[in-house]
């Protein structure tokens, strides 16, 4: 009985976990982004929970709230991928490229583009070194991006 309960504990917890994992969009072609919101996009490798964490606990969050989710665009790119995509300026690349020339080379990186230019609205948030004023340093920048876009 007591094997039956953990391994129901288990699954519980793996389809609470799955659940609540919040996947942004792939960046494919970024000149098909809404011309009047802000971008915000991660930029993640494979496997790095603080990539996750970033993910789950703020951008989640954000995607979903009204203050921000009808006024922001979330994507994320990885960082190792040679998967192609079309930049800003309509140009074809790959994800590991585009980020080499924004000189985007740490994981987690967040920034906050501007959708037609792909220029730099906020300071980038690099890594999760202070996890506790994370979401205050996220908030500030999107709403930097939103003011430089007219949507305050």
């Amino acid at each position: 009985m007591k094997q039956l309960w953990l391994a129901t504990l288990l699954l519980l917890s793996v389809w609470v976990q799955a659940d609540t994992d919040y996947h942004p969009m792939d960046l494919d072609d970024a000149t098909q982004l809404p011309a009047d919101k802000p971008v915000i996009m991660i930029t993640e490798i494979s496997n790095c929970p603080f990539c996750v964490r970033v993910k789950n606990e703020f951008l989640g969050p954000i995607s979903r709230s009204q203050e921000f989710a009808e006024h922001v665009s979330i994507v994320t790119i990885n960082l190792e991928s040679r998967a192609s995509m079309i930049d800003f300026s309509g140009a074809k690349t790959t994800h590991d490229k585009w980020a080499d020339s924004m000189k985007v080379d740490f994981s987690p990186t967040v920034l906050v583009l501007h959708p037609r230019t792909g220029e730099r609205l906020a300071e980038d948030l690099v890594g999760l070194a202070t996890p506790d004023f994370y979401g205050f340093y996220l908030e500030k920048n999107i709403f930097r991006g939103m003011q430089a876009l007219g949507r305050d």
